[in-house]
């Protein structure tokens, strides 16, 4: 028979359902047992997150033009680009040889390997690497590493509320977020953290129905089987992003002190310093095998030295070694010690991200998140879901360790509190299940995501992405028109914009036709625009100016007087937080007064513009001298 069937109250697993024809008039009154039930909903969450699974593969294969932030690019895959396939990069102060303060496990990892996979296609198959591919390689593989997070998400809710139902509805949370759509899809190294938060969660989380029934051997064995990976999880978290720390803290002393709630405390001590113990082994490997990692890349003079002190098994040598080789865990905190190192980034009150990330992140999930905490400080006796006290404790403390922990840094982003999505999803989940019975709550989560997606995987800074693809086109075409062995210069300068991730150019660093700079002005003040321009005005007329739509008028009329500029191309969205549109500024006054929403819209584009100069009597004005060509030098301008 044909039908649906529907809840209409709280007790619904626990009584005897109808089941109604689709007409509404009852046909056959059939009892169903609670476990037939259970097995219907599964089933209908499984198909749901397989929905959800092909919607991330599709949102990632769009491409999505929302560009969040720099880190995205600069951390891993500008790196690999120009290791793999020699491409122009730019590489930040992070990679500096002499004092690195970024693993280069991160970039081989995220990057490195789909990066690979394509070189061996285009040496194998003539493959053609494009900008697009460059973009979607890296970001499919992160896809693809996310559904770890949807395996240990189910596993830890799975032992939390031994209920299958329970589990699937974490998950579901989990895969419906936009943050999975958005940041989880990406090179992120917020991602990555928040995937081995994820893992040492579940194999910190022992399952609670068999706690009390597991044999001593058998705790022990699980505790020496498990010792080995999380210490290398650990070592892992902190090389990547020493903020790992403050996620880890809370599961680690929960799998090392877990003794004292079944034991005298004489015993429980004990056995707790010898799980400690048996961390240490696997931890001091992991920290040998990245520190060489990083000192075989970034100082291989360095590393080669290792073959000759072990050969000679000299002890002492081999501890200078270690202290002279990079370690750039220590480097980045010693770095961000500094309050002036800081401010180069931006200060912000601790509040930050109780009050503004957390919202943006996480929406509604987090009124449910204090909803289920609130529920679990019921007795048992009122409590209709059974779950593990213990467990509850360890994925709260998490959630508000990390929390703390991270608002007394003064620099704050977003992304900083991403692994916070782990205890949100396990502990919110009761407090939503059924999804029947909160078609409001569901409502409002599904609206929120969709909003958010659109805001930072399409409209932020989304003209960026597009432009560096049209601009790889740009440069290919004056390759072409140029002969081979020509001096032929391109410059490229992008004003109030984020860094142009250059390795999307898709262009060698060696190219003899044609020499490409890459000028990232970022938010300077015009004056500096203008001479950066003057001094490459005169000399080639290969010029490309990047900037965004809202633009003040009076900044844009000062560059039409002072230069012609010959419009390109117009890439929408763009928005940018920095430089939001302005109802006042309708430069060409095409609009007519009132159209509020059209003039919004005018402004949501990034620009491309071809650079022309006006002949002026004087010549002398257009090109500049050499001194100050010196000054310009100290730009950041990305040269091949």
């Amino acid at each position: 028979m044909t039908g649906v069937y529907k809840a209409t109250s709280s007790k619904f697993h626990a009584s005897k359902k109808l089941l109604f024809a689709k007409n509404g008039n009852v046909l056959n009154v059939l009892p169903i047992s609670a476990a037939q039930i259970t097995e219907m909903e599964i089933t209908w969450f499984k198909v749901i997150w397989l929905h959800l699974a092909v919607l991330r593969f599709m949102l990632c294969i769009l491409p999505q033009t929302g560009y969040i932030f720099p880190d995205e690019f600069f951390q891993s895959p500008e790196i690999a680009a120009g290791d793999v396939f020699g491409y122009m990069n730019h590489l930040t102060w992070e990679w500096n040889a002499v004092k690195p303060v970024r693993t280069i496990i991160f970039p081989v990892i995220s990057s490195g390997i789909p990066f690979l996979f394509l070189k061996f296609l285009k040496s194998s198959f003539g493959f053609l690497i494009t900008p697009y591919l460059l973009l979607l390689a890296p970001r499919l593989w992160m896809t693809l590493l996310s559904f770890i997070l949807d395996y240990c998400i189910y596993q830890i809710a799975l032992r939390h509320y031994t209920d299958r139902a329970l589990a699937h509805t974490s998950v579901l949370i989990f895969a419906s977020s936009y943050t999975v759509w958005v940041y989880c899809t990406r090179t992120f190294s917020n991602a990555t953290e928040l995937m081995f938060l994820a893992i040492l969660l579940n194999y910190c989380v022992i399952p609670s129905v068999n706690r009390c029934r597991l044999l001593r051997q058998s705790i022990e064995q699980y505790r020496y089987t498990t010792a080995k990976l999380i210490g290398a999880i650990l070592v892992s978290g902190f090389f990547i992003r020493t903020s790992f720390v403050a996620f880890a803290v809370i599961p680690t002393l929960y799998w090392i002190f877990l003794d004292f709630i079944r034991e005298n405390l004489v015993q429980s001590f004990y056995r707790s310093m010898c799980n400690a113990m048996l961390l240490f082994m696997p931890v001091l490997i992991t920290c040998f095998f990245f520190a060489c990692c990083d000192c075989m890349y970034f100082q291989p003079d360095k590393f080669s030295q290792l073959t000759v002190i072990l050969q000679n098994l000299d002890i002492n040598s081999f501890v200078r070694w270690m202290a002279e080789i990079p370690w750039t865990p220590i480097n980045i905190m010693q770095y961000n010690l500094k309050n002036s190192n800081l401010e180069k980034h931006g200060l912000h009150p601790w509040y930050l991200h109780t009050l503004v990330n957390l919202p943006m992140l996480f929406g509604p999930l987090l009124l449910v998140f204090l909803r289920s905490c609130l529920l679990s400080v019921r007795s048992d006796k009122d409590q209709k879901i059974k779950e593990d006290k213990y467990q509850l404790s360890l994925l709260v403390g998490t959630f508000l360790c990390g929390l703390v922990l991270l608002s007394c840094i003064p620099h704050q982003e977003p992304r900083y509190i991403l692994p916070l999505i782990v205890p949100l999803c396990v502990v919110s989940a009761k407090a939503v299940h059924p999804f029947q019975m909160h078609k409001l709550l569901t409502s409002l989560w599904l609206c929120f995501n969709i909003v958010a997606f659109i805001a930072f995987g399409i409209i932020h800074q989304g003209g960026m992405l597009p432009c560096m693809e049209h601009l790889h086109s740009v440069v290919k075409t004056h390759s072409e028109m140029n002969p081979s062995g020509g001096n032929h210069t391109l410059n490229i300068y992008f004003y109030k914009t984020y860094m142009p991730p250059v390795h999307l150019l898709a262009w060698p660093a060696n190219n003899p036709n044609l020499l490409v700079n890459v000028v990232d002005l970022a938010g300077q003040d015009l004056n500096v625009l203008e001479k950066v321009i003057n001094s490459s005005v005169g000399v080639t007329e290969n010029n490309y100016l990047v900037y965004p739509a809202s633009l003040p008028c009076d900044q844009h009329a000062k560059l039409q007087k002072s230069y012609h500029l010959e419009l390109y191309f117009r890439f929408f969205p763009h928005l940018s937080g920095e430089n939001l549109p302005n109802l006042n500024n309708d430069c060409n006054g095409n609009i007519p007064d009132g159209s509020s929403f059209l003039k919004v819209l005018n402004q949501m584009s990034l620009n491309l513009y071809k650079v022309h100069s006006r002949i002026t009597t004087n010549r002398k004005s257009v090109i500049f001298s050499q001194a100050n060509l010196n000054v310009l030098e100290k730009q950041s301008v990305f040269k091949q």
